[in-house]
């Protein structure tokens, strides 16, 4: 169980659980192997990750074998994403570029204006790994108003999440989304207890 793409999962799965439907997510991802590198996202909102969620929130409609199956693939994905982002092959810092150099001319990329396009890039989780045993739990502000930030760590005897949110949002409920990622978490150890992987 990969740690990150485990604990990446579990905020897709707890989002499912809460909110009904998968988040536009960031993480962010280093790219400091390059000259001046900084940043790149991954986007752990993938297809296997909802597929998996689903699957989770409907235990009855597959066996535990499936169910961690489809685990399996949604952290084989978000692995694979972190590692193409570090390479410098994700997409969004392009993307980003393009839409800076589309605002300085006067008709932008009709690309640009998709509702699509634009959702995708409207970070409802905004979340970065600081697993550093120095660093004590840290967090950040969501980056929209209908968000959550989550800064966690992943250290060998502990696990931190912190999360945060608009108070005066009525669509977030911090309180809320921390229960779900807690039974999330604890129902993908279940899961693998069960299947004798944990």
């Amino acid at each position: 169980m990969p740690p990150d793409s485990t604990a990446q999962v579990a905020f897709q799965f707890a989002h499912q659980r809460l909110h009904g439907f998968m988040a536009p997510t960031y993480e962010s991802c280093s790219t400091r192997t390059f000259f001046h590198g900084r940043t790149e996202t991954i986007r752990s909102a993938t297809f296997e990750a909802q597929q998996f969620a689903l699957a989770m929130l409907d235990k009855n409609s597959t066996t535990a074998e499936a169910r961690w199956g489809l685990f399996q693939a949604a952290a084989a994905k978000h692995n694979k994403l972190a590692r193409l982002a570090a390479e410098g092959q994700g997409g969004d810092r392009h993307l980003m570029m393009l839409k800076i150099l589309g605002k300085q001319g006067p008709n932008p990329h009709p690309f640009l204006l998709d509702p699509l396009f634009q959702r995708s890039n409207t970070w409802r989780l905004s979340t970065s790994n600081l697993s550093n045993p120095i660093l004590g739990p840290l967090c950040f502000g969501a980056v929209v108003p209908h968000g959550y930030g989550i800064g966690y760590s992943l250290l060998a005897k502990r696990l931190s999440f912190a999360v945060a949110s608009f108070k005066d949002n009525n669509t977030t409920d911090t309180t809320a989304f921390c229960d779900s990622l807690e039974q999330s978490l604890k129902d993908i150890v279940a899961l693998a207890r069960q299947v004798g992987k944990a």
